[in-house]
């Protein structure tokens, strides 16, 4: 039977999953405005296909999956994904010359709760440094690696915060805010 811990765990990250989910949508104003990205409604709208296609899919091997792998497997695998298209996310806005806000946290850790900037990415094997600004950080830039390996971002070189991982999510703005 699972540890209370254990049920803990997997109710939050199905509540950090929701907030992903329920975000993208939210930020339709963002994508389909003229001056951010431009989309039509029928462009913005083809975005979810690879989601829809991915759900249905999941959806219908589930049971399969978790008979095979575990459900703390295909639960991680699914966070896996997530964190890796955050990690996509961040470099195709940077790509398309546009900085981007982070919220880092390493909670329960009351060391590390603020937004940073990202404005550069920097491929390794196997992980991505992302260089940010800090303005906690008086020195200079610090840096937060996404690590395929370790399965999310960590801490690499990121001002009066102990290396380790962390949760970073992308911040989304609108002038209706």
């Amino acid at each position: 039977m699972a540890s209370k811990a254990e049920i803990n765990t997997v109710y939050a990250a199905g509540l950090v999953q929701g907030i992903a989910l329920v975000t993208f949508p939210a930020a339709s104003t963002i994508f389909t405005s003229p001056s951010q990205y431009g989309l039509s409604n029928t462009q913005y709208g083809a975005l979810f296909l690879p989601q829809v296609v991915t759900a249905i899919t999941a959806s219908v091997l589930s049971g399969s999956l978790v008979a095979r792998f575990g459900a703390k497997r295909v639960c991680l695998a699914g966070l896996t994904a997530d964190l890796a298209s955050m990690a996509l996310l961040i470099i195709s806005e940077l790509r398309a010359g546009h900085l981007v806000q982070l919220l880092v946290s390493n909670f329960p850790k009351p060391e590390l709760n603020h937004t940073v900037v990202v404005f550069e990415s920097i491929p390794k094997k196997g992980a991505i440094d992302f260089v940010v600004w800090d303005p906690n950080n008086p020195d200079g830039p610090g840096i937060i690696t996404f690590d395929q390996g370790a399965r999310g971002f960590w801490a690499t070189d990121v001002y009066d915060t102990d290396p380790g991982p962390i949760r970073a999510y992308r911040m989304y703005y609108s002038r209706l805010l």
